[in-house]
């Protein structure tokens, strides 16, 4: 989306995470960021409601974290709310007008780009694409945050060096990798990096989750010596995540916020989707690809954003039902030298 500064009124992006969206204020003038606290704020979703009934000006608002946060947001919404819009399940969309509805060519709106093309159509009160659905994510990383990443990589004396980034992170426990996948990944990527490339100063930097109790991260100094030398762990807060991936030149995640994050900042980026619909959460980014299990494609053909047909407590949904070298081949395609321009978005399924 091409947004043009000198036609544009001011917009202010209330979120707790200043970090990710700081810099859209950076590229565009016209954009301001509020802190809504940090993430993960049991009272976020009353923050949210103060906030909106404050507002004496017009005001779109919209969310992804489910039913207490609209709830919220509906009980407060004023004379001046235009919209408050649920992007997770589709069922909350108040205030639209017709053109904004799910007809053609809204009906390909079952994505994140696509639903953020309407947020800032309702926002500039414009129709800005007859084909939403081609819509892509852009968010730059900020100077602070690219900066953060620079010193990180200075003090893990990776200055320099052409880096890959392996994170391990997931939102809930069965969408993980295991130890044995994670293994066998790490070693094909290293394998990949030293033979492949030929290079020395290729590194694989593996972000572990500080809060897992079962990371990998201790596992990693049981390789082979040549394979962990190629390995470097970190474990630094959002920011500094999204500073080591603005200076990556691929990323290989789980179905998170920072695999998302990485595609929209433009990196070439494989998401492994275990159980959520990957043509709904992809940020759309124009080098990310997608490997997914055959209950994420269920997802997407019973139109929910989760399986919930077959209910939370039914397994298998996590990503060890994907063989390692298949995710390990997927990546290696993002980051061959005859790679030119866009990636195209690749896709496999699996099932158990």
């Amino acid at each position: 989306m091409q947004l043009h500064p000198e036609q544009q009124k001011s917009i202010e992006i209330v979120t707790p995470f200043v970090d990710v969206f700081s810099g859209l204020a950076e590229k565009y003038s016209f954009i301001r960021i509020k802190s809504l606290g940090n993430p993960g704020n049991p009272d976020e979703h009353q923050l949210c409601a103060e906030d909106l009934k404050a507002r004496d000006k017009k005001v779109v608002a919209f969310t992804n974290s489910g039913d207490d946060r609209m709830r919220a947001l509906t009980q407060a919404r004023t004379d001046t709310t235009l919209a408050i819009v649920d992007m997770f399940v589709n069922r909350n969309a108040d205030g639209l007008t017709s053109w904004q509805q799910r007809n053609s060519p809204y009906q390909t709106y079952d994505s994140y780009p696509t639903k953020a093309y309407r947020f800032f159509e309702m926002l500039v009160g414009e129709k800005l694409t007859n084909d939403p659905s081609s819509g892509l994510v852009d968010i730059p990383p900020s100077q602070v945050i690219v900066e953060k990443g620079k010193q990180i990589l200075l003090d893990a004396g990776l200055e320099g060096s052409r880096v890959h980034v392996l994170n391990e992170s997931a939102s809930q426990p069965l969408k993980r990798f295991d130890e044995k996948q994670l293994e066998q990944i790490l070693t094909e990527m290293a394998e990949y990096c030293e033979e492949e490339m030929g290079e020395e100063d290729s590194r694989i930097v593996f972000i572990y989750d500080p809060r897992a109790h079962d990371s990998f991260h201790d596992k990693i100094d049981l390789l082979p010596d040549p394979i962990k030398s190629r390995i470097v762990k970190l474990g630094p807060d959002l920011s500094g995540v999204g500073g080591i991936i603005s200076q990556a030149e691929s990323v290989l995640g789980l179905d998170t916020g920072i695999s998302h994050w990485a595609g929209a900042m433009g990196k070439r980026t494989l998401v492994v989707h275990t159980m959520a619909d990957p043509f709904l959460w992809s940020s759309g980014g124009p080098n990310t690809a997608f490997i997914a299990t055959e209950q994420a494609l269920k997802a997407h053909d019973n139109q929910t954003p989760l399986n919930m047909i077959n209910g939370f407590d039914l397994p298998p949904w996590s990503a060890s039902q994907i063989p390692a070298a298949d995710v390990v081949n997927q990546w290696k395609s993002l980051v061959r030298k005859d790679l030119s321009g866009k990636v195209k978005s690749t896709h496999a399924a699996y099932s158990a």
